[in-house]
C-alpha cells in the first residue's frame, strides 16, 4: 500500500503497447466502481490547457506544432513518432505535468480503497514508483497491429513504429492476456489485492475518553502505588487483564475492577467531532472497518448505552475478552484482519497509544498515529502517517 504522499489507498498500474487492450481493461475495473487515471488523455488535455507546455513545445520541438495558441496534434505526432529525440523531449515536457496531476488526483480520491492510473508508457515516463504494483496487459503482435489499425486508421508500419516506442519488458509486472480467447475478467479478479479493512481503536480515537481513565487510574495508583512512573499514562492502550498485574492478590484486582465498573457505567464517552463521518466514509468507499480495543465486554455494554449505533460501523468487533495477549502485542489486530478476510498489509490501524501503534506495526498494516494522547513525535517511528483528529484526514492532501 502506497503511503508516499499520505494516501491510504493502494495504486495499481495498467500498461501495454498500442492494440494490447489496455483500455478494455481500465473500463472494466472502472466498471467495478474504481476509479481510473487515463494518462493519455489527462495528458492532452494539459497539453491544450496549459500555456506553458505549448510555448516549450513550440520552442524546444517545432514551432508549426502550435498554431494561434492551439496544438496542432496530428504534425506534433508525425515529429515526434519519426523522431526520437524529439519524442524524448516531448516526454520530458509532459511527464512531470502528468505526475503532478496524479498526485493530486490521488489525494482528492485517497479514501477509494483501489485506484488505477493506465499509461501505454508508464515505466518510461518514470510513473511506476508511484504504483503498488502493475498490470500489464499483453496480446499477439498480428492482434494488436490490426486492432490498432481499425481503431486509428494508421498504417501497420505506423502501428509498428509506435510500438518500438512502448516496449514494457518488465518481469516484476503482472501479465493480463487479452488476447480475445483466454476470459478476461477471471484474470482481472484473481489479479484483484484481498479487499481492504480499517482497524479502529477506540479510546482516544473515536471517543474522547482517556481524559476520564487518567483521573481513574491516577487516583488507583495513589490509593495502591505501583512503583511505576505515571502509571495512568504508561497503560494507555493496555488491556485490562494485563494492567491489574501491576496489582497484587485477587482480592485487589477484585475491588479494582468493581470500581473500574462503576466509574465506566457513569461515565461519558463523547464522540470527537469528524470521527464517525470519517468511518461512515471509508465504508462508503468500500473498505471494510473493525474496532480493536483493549476495552472488556462490560465496558463495552455501558459505551453502546450510550452509542447505540456505534456497533453498526463495524464489521467485527475485538475487545480485550477475545484475546489473550494485548498491546503491544499484535493479537487482536491480527484476529480482525483475519476476521475481515484482509491480509494485514492491506490492513490499516488507526492508534493513538505507543502499545496501540506498535500493536499495529507489529501486525504488518499500515500504521495512522492520532496524537490525541501522545504528541506526535513520540508515535512518529511506528506510524506512516500522524494527524491530529481522524475529522483531519477528511481533508488529507
Amino acid at each position: 500500500m502506497s503511503l508516499n504522499s499520505n494516501k491510504l489507498t493502494i495504486v495499481i498500474g495498467i500498461t501495454g503497447g498500442i492494440g494490447a487492450g489496455k483500455s478494455v481493461v481500465a473500463r472494466c475495473v472502472e466498471a467495478m466502481g474504481h476509479p481510473v487515471y487515463d494518462c493519455d488523455s489527462r495528458a492532452k488535455a494539459l497539453m491544450d490547457s496549459s500555456q506553458e507546455i505549448l510555448d516549450r513545445i513550440a520552442a524546444e520541438i517545432c514551432a508549426e506544432a502550435v498554431v494561434d495558441g492551439m496544438l496542432d496534434r496530428p504534425r506534433l505526432s508525425k515529429i515526434v513518432f519519426a523522431d526520437a529525440e524529439a519524442l524524448g523531449r516531448l516526454n520530458a515536457i509532459v511527464h512531470q505535468a502528468v505526475k503532478e496531476d496524479i498526485k493530486r488526483w490521488v489525494a482528492e480520491n485517497w479514501a477509494s480503497p483501489l485506484l488505477f492510473i493506465e499509461s501505454a508508457i508508464l515505466e518510461s515516463s518514470g510513473l511506476t514508483p508511484m504504483c503498488d504494483r502493475v498490470w500489464e496487459v499483453t496480446a499477439p503482435e498480428e492482434l494488436r497491429i490490426r486492432r490498432a489499425c481499425d481503431r486509428s486508421g494508421l498504417t501497420p508500419k505506423e502501428v509498428k513504429a509506435r510500438m518500438s516506442t512502448q516496449s514494457v519488458n518488465n518481469e516484476s509486472f503482472m501479465e493480463i492476456v487479452n488476447d480475445g480467447v483466454k476470459p478476461l475478467l477471471p484474470q482481472m479478479l484473481e489479479a484483484l489485492p484481498t479487499p481492504r479493512a480499517a482497524l479502529f481503536d477506540l479510546d482516544g480515537v473515536i471517543v474522547d475518553s482517556e481524559g476520564s481513565y487518567t483521573v481513574f487510574w491516577s487516583g488507583v495508583d495513589r490509593e495502591h502505588p505501583t512503583g511505576i512512573a505515571d502509571f495512568a499514562h504508561a497503560i494507555k492502550g493496555t488491556a485490562l487483564f494485563q494492567i491489574l498485574q501491576n496489582f497484587p492478590g485477587e482480592e485487589l484486582q477484585r475491588q479494582i475492577v468493581e470500581q473500574l465498573d462503576e466509574f465506566e457505567a457513569n461515565m461519558p464517552f463523547p464522540e470527537y467531532p469528524g470521527a464517525i463521518d470519517f468511518i461512515r466514509s471509508l465504508r462508503q468507499a468500500g473498505w471494510r472497518t473493525a474496532l480493536v480495543t483493549s476495552s472488556n465486554d462490560a465496558k463495552m455494554a455501558s459505551l453502546y448505552r450510550q452509542h447505540p449505533d456505534l456497533p453498526l460501523l463495524f464489521d467485527t468487533i475485538v475487545t480485550s475478552d477475545q484475546i489473550t495477549r494485548s498491546k503491544p502485542d499484535p493479537q487482536g489486530y491480527l484476529l480482525a484482519a483475519e476476521r475481515l478476510g484482509c491480509r494485514p498489509e492491506n490492513c490499516v490501524v488507526f492508534e493513538d497509544s505507543l502499545q496501540g501503534v506498535q500493536a499495529g506495526r507489529a501486525s504488518g498494516a499500515k500504521v495512522v498515529g492520532i496524537s490525541t494522547t501522545n504528541p506526535a513525535e513520540s508515535l512518529a517511528p511506528f506510524c506512516d502517517i500522524i494527524a491530529q483528529s481522524l475529522a483531519e484526514l477528511n481533508s488529507i492532501a
